[in-house]
């Protein structure tokens, strides 16, 4: 069980390229505060009812998501960056039996495993312990925000975890915006192993 977790991780993670620093332009602190507003806008989303009538959220859904804390989303307990393996070190594993070797794919296609085996799906494996109701809100309060001065040559994720026990994950990508998703947990120290567990290294950032 352990191990078809592990696979299920790398999977999920090795094409979002998780790194312990920014990459490019835009330094760790800038990624910080962006990810900060993405929280911030989250909580926006949660406590709009006009949101959830437009995306038809139930009555069960609404009052779960009234639990999820973020009144403190400026000021996060810990902020995460998780380094994981290179993708090319993990494609052998992931694409073996489909029988197809990682280098003779088109630019094209691993773009598309790349944006598709991503970091929603670890979410989805994560959340799915907790119940279907839990992956239907995460999925319907992903939230996005655009900013031009974003400037990556990788993707960045940065886990924010708050006192109140509420996860969020924000990832950073090329093109300018910032993705965050709720990440639904009883003890939010299990972010720091289920990433170990699996080779990864966690490095918490200073940028509070």
């Amino acid at each position: 069980m352990k191990k078809i977790l592990s696979l299920l991780v790398l999977a999920a993670m090795a094409a979002t390229a998780l790194v312990g620093c920014a990459a490019g332009t835009s330094s760790e602190q800038e990624l910080y505060a962006l990810g900060v507003d993405v929280v911030g806008t989250m909580k926006k989303l949660i406590k709009s009812n006009e949101y959830a009538e437009i995306y038809g959220v139930n009555e069960e859904i609404r009052g779960f998501m009234g639990s999820v804390d973020l009144s403190d989303y400026d000021e996060p307990e810990a902020v995460y960056a998780v380094t994981i393996p290179e993708i090319s070190e993990f494609c052998e594993e992931f694409l073996a039996d489909a029988d197809v070797d990682w280098d003779d794919l088109s630019d094209v296609v691993k773009e598309q495993l790349e944006a598709k085996v991503g970091l929603t799906t670890l979410i989805t494996q994560i959340n799915a312990r907790m119940g279907s109701n839990v992956i239907a809100a995460a999925s319907m309060y992903l939230t996005v925000v655009e900013d031009e001065e974003l400037k990556l040559d990788e993707p960045v994720t940065y886990i924010y975890v708050y006192e109140s026990g509420a996860v969020v994950a924000v990832t950073f990508n090329r093109y300018g915006s910032a993705q965050g998703q709720l990440v639904f947990m009883d003890d939010p120290d299990e972010i720091e192993d289920i990433f170990e567990d699996c080779g990864c290294e966690v490095r918490e950032l200073d940028l509070k």
